[in-house]
């Protein structure tokens, strides 16, 4: 109907909305090209928070689908708009998207920078279920830098946080997740990985990231 229309702006944000849902479903090749014609609607219209708004969705299609330079270049694009914008929702989810590029890229310590910082922006917009999400994300990471308590500790204060606010992770979300966490099962032994994870139940986002060893 907006197509009939000529709206194009319309067309542009509910193309978003479809890149969305497709993602949650997986279905990478619909989300794809519905991300990058609203993109290029935006760009059309002119309207920089919808392009960094299409990159950041773009970006996140392509970094699941595996192409991690590709991705980066588009999220990085992404987040000059969302800092010239000074929009810090838009800024930590793209923090939180190059996080998890550098991870796939191996380069551990940048994917550490990166989702400390996206971390103190989630903290400052109160948002419990990226706040959740990111701790995981770290404790993948750190368990790859050779601090697996500290991952089971941060793993464990995102499930108590998630419990909280009744959230359930989606299957893209976990691949660095499992990843890292399995190793840093292997580096513990079940028992102490689940000792320190239990710790970790009982802390807060601010204490757990304090704990590091």
């Amino acid at each position: 109907m907006f197509r009939e229309l000529g709206d194009k702006w319309s067309i542009a944000y509910l193309l978003l909305q479809v890149v969305s849902v497709a993602s949650y479903q997986g279905n990478y090749d619909k989300a794809c090209p519905a991300a990058e014609e609203g993109l290029a609607l935006f760009r059309e219209l002119g309207d920089k928070e919808g392009i960094a708004d299409a990159l950041h969705s773009l970006g996140g299609v392509i970094l699941n689908q595996g192409n991690y330079a590709r991705a980066r270049g588009v999220l990085e694009e992404g987040l000059a708009l969302y800092r010239d914008l000074g929009l810090k929702r838009g800024i930590a989810r793209v923090l939180f998207s190059l996080g998890r590029v550098a991870f796939s890229q191996g380069d551990y310590a940048k994917a550490q920078a990166l989702h400390q910082e996206d971390l103190l922006l989630f903290k400052e917009l109160d948002d419990k279920w990226l706040i959740a999400l990111s701790l995981e994300e770290l404790g993948a990471v750190v368990a790859m830098r050779g601090k697996p308590r500290w991952a089971a500790r941060l793993v464990g204060a995102a499930t108590s946080l998630r419990e909280a606010i009744g959230s359930i992770p989606l299957p893209a979300e976990r691949t660095n997740y499992e990843r890292g966490i399995a190793f840093a099962r292997t580096q513990l032994g079940e028992e102490v990985f689940a000792a320190a994870l239990a710790e970790g139940r009982t802390m807060t986002p601010e204490q757990v990231l304090a704990a590091q060893e």
